[in-house]
Formats: structure tokens, sequence, C-alpha cells
């Protein structure tokens, strides 16, 4: 059983990251930030990265009795 919560745990990881993709949205988020200060970034990818959490955590957890 540890194996498949293990190799289940990586897959999710996987999917997740390749939705998220973190490499593509870098670049854009510095383009759509040039006048911001560095603590304003900060700032602004901490708050999306919590969001971003919620969102899929959400779904995550309600996910089925929305598609059922």
């Amino acid at each position: 059983m540890d194996r498949e919560v293990l190799t289940f745990a990586l897959t999710s990881f996987a999917t997740i990251f390749s939705i998220v993709d973190p490499f593509a949205a870098a670049p854009v988020f510095i383009a759509i930030t040039p006048n911001n200060t560095e603590q304003d970034r900060r700032r602004m990818a901490r708050l999306a990265c919590i969001i971003c959490c919620v969102i899929l955590l959400l779904f995550a957890f309600t996910g089925n009795r929305i598609f059922s």
C-alpha cells in the first residue's frame, strides 16, 4: 500500500507541476511587473501561490462532488 501511495503522490505532483508550469510563468510574471519593486513582486508571487494552493486543494477535496 505504501508503494501505491508514493506512486499516486508522485503522479499527482508531476501533473500539478505541469499544469501550473512555473518555468513558463516566471518570465511572464517578470514581463508584466517591470515597474514594481522587488518587495512588491515577492508579495504578489506569494499571494498568487497561496491562491493557487487554495484552489487546487478546494478541487482536490470537492472534485468528486462537483462532477457527480
